[in-house]
């Protein structure tokens, strides 16, 4: 339960870091392969009007490509995150399901589901900073600063 919960989170956050990323223009690291500029071979097009053409097209292109890979990413990481939650409540609904069933003799004690439910804030939690971290990396502003202005 405890690495389906994990999933889920990271799941969650891989999604919200590809929108947020999406909000502000920023791409994922794998798109940067793409140049942005025309190559050598078009700008070395003698006429002038044909290699801004050229160029202009290019650059149309690639961002396109950009738009699409990006789109599909962050589609991915949506029907992940809730493959990974679906999974998660059906898994977690079985295992109540089944501790009602049993005797109260074999069912587990109430310390070690609060046990359990702790494990699974504190997983929560950690995968959430984690991911904070990485946004304030990605992003090159803390998400602590959008909070505020979104709250004002």
């Amino acid at each position: 339960m405890c690495n389906l919960t994990f999933a889920n989170v990271k799941a969650d956050q891989e999604y919200y870091a590809l929108k947020i990323g999406n909000f502000f223009k920023k791409l994922p690291r794998s798109l940067y392969i793409l140049e942005d500029s025309p190559p050598k071979m078009v700008q070395h097009v003698r006429d002038r009007a044909l290699r801004e053409e050229l160029s202009k097209r290019y650059t149309e292109i690639i961002d396109r490509v950009k738009y699409d890979v990006t789109y599909i990413l962050t589609r991915a990481a949506e029907v992940i995150k809730d493959d990974c939650q679906r999974l998660l409540d059906t898994e977690t609904q079985e295992i109540w399901q089944r501790q009602r069933q049993l005797p109260a003799k074999e069912r587990l004690s109430t310390i070690l589901l609060t046990l359990i439910e702790d494990r699974q804030k504190n997983i929560v939690e950690s995968v959430r900073r984690i991911c904070h971290l990485k946004m304030d990396f990605f992003l090159e502003i803390p998400l602590s600063v959008l909070k505020l202005s979104a709250s004002t």
